[in-house]
């Protein structure tokens, strides 16, 4: 019986204080779960943005084949220019050729006697086939090179390669490649290949400091 009150007697206690005038005690409310914070996601990392066109676009290179910009304004003196030849000996004469009849020819150009010299004969090629153009554009660009095609039998296809050069205004014109391409066979072109390709290699970043 004792049990039985004891449990009652807060209930009853209840409508009692409430008919007194006194507050009824509040209801304990149970603290809300803290939720643990959550872990900030790491930011992805920006994707390189793709280039925005060629260093030098065909536009651009028609306008230096015209002379309207001197090509050897385009080198930078720390830099110098590659120079890379693979080709017959059409006229049998050419003090560069070797006992088979080939011109192998890689040299790096630093000196103003060198580029001008070098670079005018550079300058007047391309003013050649400016007159006499085989295909409207001449030149296609893409990233850091412009080519040309070869334009007849013994005639050479040219690649010109671009980039930045610390301290130099622009792209400037870092190695010319020319290799006869006009009817040769694949045997003829891959040999070619390898060869200019290895000659670049050994002239990476070769500079005139």
């Amino acid at each position: 019986m004792r049990r039985l009150v004891q449990r009652l007697r807060l209930p009853l206690l209840v409508p009692f204080l409430l008919s007194a005038g006194c507050p009824a005690p509040a209801p304990q409310v149970e603290p809300s779960p803290v939720e643990p914070a959550a872990a900030e996601t790491p930011a992805e990392p920006a994707e390189p943005q793709p280039a925005a066109g060629p260093l030098v676009d065909a536009e651009q290179m028609a306008r230096i084949a015209e002379g309207h910009r001197p090509l050897e304004a385009l080198v930078a003196p720390s830099r110098g220019l590659v120079y890379v030849l693979y080709a017959t000996d059409a006229s049998g004469e050419d003090p560069r050729a070797d006992d088979d009849g080939m011109i192998r020819l890689a040299e790096h150009w630093c000196t103003s006697e060198e580029l001008t010299d070098n670079v005018d004969r550079l300058q007047r090629d391309l003013a050649r086939r400016m007159r006499d153009r085989v295909r409207e554009p001449l030149f296609e660009c893409v990233d850091d090179r412009c080519e040309h095609p070869a334009q007849m039998e013994y005639d050479v296809a040219g690649h010109y390669e671009f980039a930045p050069v610390e301290g130099f205004e622009g792209p400037a014109l870092i190695a010319v490649e020319h290799v006869e391409s006009a009817g040769m066979t694949e045997d003829f072109l891959a040999e070619a290949e390898i060869f200019v390709r290895d000659q670049r290699a050994a002239h990476a970043g070769a500079t005139c400091d």
